[in-house]
């Protein structure tokens, strides 16, 4: 992936109406067929407005690696965690905001394990897994 910049912007401070989220300065369309929180974007809170920010954005970044829906279940699996730790952080009266390409590898890096190669889990890295005899990562209930 060559660039990957988010950049959060609204035109009032207490006001998300007119919130946009950009990502290489293209608008982030909203994807509710996978994932439905909110109609549209917010940041600062935990609450559906950044639930369904942090989940475009990484459905945005796992869908140039891979198909939709594979990109969509684990953006959904991730998008909670995100949340918490990067949109819900972001103050609210904020106007503008960026999340570069290097925070979201770091953060991608310390919170997804992959997905388990028989049952197609997604993978967080606090979840247990094992290794295949062929040297693939699998989930512990596919282990046994």
């Amino acid at each position: 992936m060559d660039k990957f910049t988010v950049h959060g912007s609204k035109l009032e401070s207490d006001n998300f109406q007119d919130a946009e989220v950009l990502i290489n300065e293209i608008s982030l369309v909203m994807h509710p067929q996978y994932c439905n929180h909110s109609e549209g974007f917010s940041w600062g809170y935990n609450g559906s407005g950044p639930a369904q920010t942090a989940f475009e954005i990484l459905f945005d970044w796992f869908r140039r690696e891979t198909d939709d829906d594979k990109a969509a279940s684990i953006a959904y699996r991730l998008h909670q965690k995100f949340k918490e730790d990067r949109i819900a952080r972001i103050p609210q009266s904020r106007t503008d905001w960026y999340i570069f390409k290097d925070e979201m590898q770091k953060w991608i890096d310390d919170n997804y394990k992959g997905t388990c190669e028989v049952c197609g889990r997604v993978l967080r890295t606090e979840d247990p897994t094992s290794e295949s005899e062929d040297g693939h990562t699998i989930c512990v209930d596919c282990s046994h």
